[in-house]
């Protein structure tokens, strides 16, 4: 870790309250708060998944899911396929489900093997390691199955980031090019919709010179009426035409729109917690940063990390880290105010922007975080086995005039840093 610059720092310890710098005052009230692991927090459900995945309609798994240590493995599966009628079936469809019955086979004995969570995102990111058809993923897999790296919760969120990011670009072009296709046959439609007025507009000036050239033609007036009646069927069918494809074309922007948003949302969340990832944050703290530049309003940075939590994924496994993961980001998002924005930063360090906020509110708002967390009690749902005690450290830091978004980040870690060598379990205000 390199060395840090001395600074003139306080700590907002039990007890005392931030008036200014190396003075004190009130922790927030004292609440206690029990919880389970796989239960509640804080009235907040953390519930594990129980459901074994099934691979199709009508398939059994034989001892599949079992519950260890409150903890879903799949335990040596064995697989039964499913048996149809004798009723003809499309070879294409009968030659599907093989191949997917036989993938399933290869599936569940390695993620078995490897202990991995039978989650929906697991068997996804295991499901093309056995396809082979993401070759990222695969060699990741391959690290870690040649013992290079460990299996844990982090690698499996990993794998599913892997399995999903690197399409985002791809997902938006495509969109992209979907949109204009839409424009241009719109565009098309109404040229041609056009053309037709102007021809329908051609005829009846056409029948009219007629009628001034020749008023002896008025006799033939049935057939004029005729053929006005036929330009003007042929019009108000052309217009229907073009409500109908714009009625399409309005359906298919729509689904498009959800698309987009789709794609948006899962390239700025972070998939374990749901609290905006790090790409989000980044973007809103340039966003923030200019507001309070050219407004002259206050901003904080409030950057958290759980504090030994190396030993409980060495002590309870990476499920359970996820589920403390979880629960802290689920306290972030519970305390954080309509403005704030809650983020992932990485691993098991977390962020939450706070605009428009004294120094005091950002302290006190850190300060209520930390007691949320340090007062729960975690344990496992089964066996009630105790997780222990999770603390985590805090630093604050606001925005000061000319600071670009790097400055702001150095300057909430260094206070991150001070709390974590000052003790632990504390927060600091840079």
């Amino acid at each position: 870790m390199p060395e840090r610059t001395n600074k003139s720092w306080f700590s907002v310890s039990p007890g005392t309250t931030p008036a200014s710098r190396h003075r004190s005052a009130h922790e927030p009230v004292d609440r206690k708060n029990t919880c389970q692991i796989i239960g509640y927090v804080r009235h907040t459900s953390f519930h594990q998944n129980r459901h074994c995945p099934v691979g199709w309609r009508g398939a059994r798994m034989k001892r599949a899911c079992p519950f260890r240590s409150g903890l879903p493995y799949f335990q040596s599966p064995s697989i039964e396929i499913p048996v149809f009628d004798d009723q003809a079936m499309d070879p294409k469809i009968e030659q599907a489900i093989e191949l997917n019955a036989e993938h399933l086979r290869r599936i569940l004995p390695l993620m078995h093997q490897h202990k991995i969570p039978a989650t929906p995102e697991n068997y996804a990111v295991w499901y093309h390691y056995v396809l082979g058809d993401e070759k990222a993923l695969s060699a990741r897999i391959d690290q870690a199955i040649a013992g290079q790296i460990p299996f844990s919760g982090q690698l499996n969120e990993e794998l599913f980031a892997l399995l999903n990011s690197p399409d985002q670009h791809l997902a938006m072009a495509r969109i992209g090019e979907q949109l204009q296709a839409l424009l241009r046959e719109t565009s098309g439609a109404i040229s041609a919709t056009g053309e037709r007025a102007r021809s329908y507009d051609d005829t009846l000036q056409r029948l009219h010179s007629d009628l001034d050239d020749s008023p002896r033609q008025a006799a033939s007036g049935m057939e004029l009426l005729q053929a006005v009646l036929h330009e003007t069927s042929q019009m108000r069918s052309s217009l229907q035409r073009m409500q109908q494809d714009f009625d399409t074309k309005s359906q298919e922007m729509d689904q498009l729109k959800v698309e987009l948003e789709q794609v948006r949302h899962r390239a700025t969340t972070d998939p374990l917690t749901g609290l905006a990832n790090r790409t989000a944050f980044a973007e809103r703290l340039e966003t923030l940063i200019a507001d309070a530049a050219r407004n002259a309003t206050p901003l904080h940075l409030l950057m958290f990390d759980i504090d030994h939590f190396k030993r409980v994924n060495d002590t309870h496994g990476h499920v359970i880290g996820d589920k403390v993961i979880r629960f802290v980001a689920k306290t972030l998002k519970e305390h954080a105010c309509d403005n704030c924005l809650a983020a992932r930063y990485g691993g098991e360090e977390f962020t939450l922007l706070y605009p428009a906020s004294s120094l005091e509110e950002a302290t006190a708002l850190a300060e209520g975080i930390r007691h949320t967390i340090r007062e729960a009690r975690l344990v496992r749902t089964g066996s009630r086995e105790s997780i222990g005690q999770v603390t985590i450290s805090g630093g604050v830091a606001g925005y000061r005039p000319d600071q670009d978004p790097t400055d702001l980040i150095q300057q909430a870690d260094e206070a991150l840093y001070a709390a974590k060598h000052g003790g632990r379990d504390r927060i600091m205000v840079d």
